[in-house]
């Protein structure tokens, strides 16, 4: 089954961008038969993950798909997905579907399982150095126009003043993170580039663009911005909206975004994982009431067997049996 009205391979790839990931669907490839069509639909949706991976999955899909790679997009398509997309000759975006900017996340220093953009530093150093020159600038400016100080003595006065209000926050920067916050973004950059090289589907500049011009990672590049970036983006024609809703409700409903899941279209295939997971969580939900039903049977008895509950029904009853004792002496 396809999507696209062409004789194409078609391929949907859920989840992180991993190693895992490149090899799946580096099976899928492989176990094509070597007169097998060489355009592919791939349907993606994924949150991002490993630029490496990234790279590998697009190079295995440029390499087997030589003639073309179109991309579908339901939802989401970031991070290192934006790579796999710089990597297509034709982007086909829903009206809910999203790229992000290609900024590599590398791991927070001071913080466990955080990431944060590899352009947070770089672009803190840029505004820094842009508001030490202002400062600077302005400072000398004015003391040689108000002031009858000579040139050198007006910016050496400038430059003191200068550094001593912005050293104390320079030498917070770490050139070592620094270093390695350039590397990373040197990878995406260098990555794409290398993509974009078969199909040439960005406009000048889109790889840098993607890297630099968006101030979030979460930053959403839609259709519409997307064509400022790319040079084949389009809406689905209603035969590919009807295949992509019902693979979206597939995708939303029966596979998570953190998992990998990557094989040829086949819808019936896709309803009955998602129907087997659906028993499969039912299955557990009886089990895990049945347990609990018989653990607390377990605990009662426990407790109604407990040497201790025992000692306090005893001391129960011989309180009953003198207060007893006791009514009838009275009577």
């Amino acid at each position: 089954m396809t999507i696209s009205n062409t004789q194409s391979v078609t391929i949907v790839y859920v989840g992180e961008i991993n190693r895992y990931g490149y090899e799946r669907i580096s099976k899928v490839c492989e176990g094509l038969p070597e007169d097998h069509p060489k355009t592919v639909d791939l349907v993606l949706s994924t949150y991002g993950g490993d630029p490496d991976a990234g790279f590998r999955i697009a190079r295995c899909l440029q390499h087997y798909f030589e003639d073309g790679i179109t991309l579908y997009v339901p939802h989401y398509c970031k991070s290192a997905g934006t790579l796999i997309a710089i990597g297509a000759s034709e982007l086909v975006l829903s009206d809910g579907g999203e790229l992000g900017p290609l900024d590599v996340q590398i791991m927070k220093s001071d913080e466990m399982f955080e990431r944060s953009s590899g352009m947070d530093i770089t672009q803190g150093f840029n505004v820094l150095s842009t508001q030490a020159y202002d400062m600077f600038n302005s400072i000398a400016i004015k003391l040689k126009t108000q002031t009858r100080l000579s040139t050198k003595l007006a910016t050496d006065a400038a430059a003191q003043i200068t550094v001593g209000t912005f050293s104390p926050i320079f030498s917070q920067i770490d050139p070592t993170r620094l270093g390695e916050t350039q590397r990373a973004t040197e990878i995406a950059f260098k990555y794409g580039n290398r993509l974009q090289e078969k199909f040439n589907n960005l406009h000048e500049n889109g790889v840098l663009n993607l890297v630099a011009d968006y101030p979030s990672h979460g930053f959403v590049i839609d259709r519409k911005e997307a064509r400022s970036i790319f040079k084949k983006v389009r809406a689905p024609d209603s035969t590919e909206k009807t295949l992509l809703n019902q693979i979206d409700v597939i995708i939303r409903e029966g596979i998570s975004l953190h998992d990998v899941f990557c094989n040829e279209l086949d819808l019936p295939a896709l309803y009955e994982t998602l129907n087997r997971k659906e028993e499969d969580d039912e299955a557990n939900r009886d089990n895990n009431s049945e347990q609990q039903a018989n653990a607390s049977t377990a605990q009662s008895n426990d407790i109604s067997n407990s040497p201790e509950l025992k000692e306090c029904n005893a001391r129960s009853q011989s309180k009953k049996q003198r207060n007893s004792d006791e009514s009838n002496g009275d009577s």
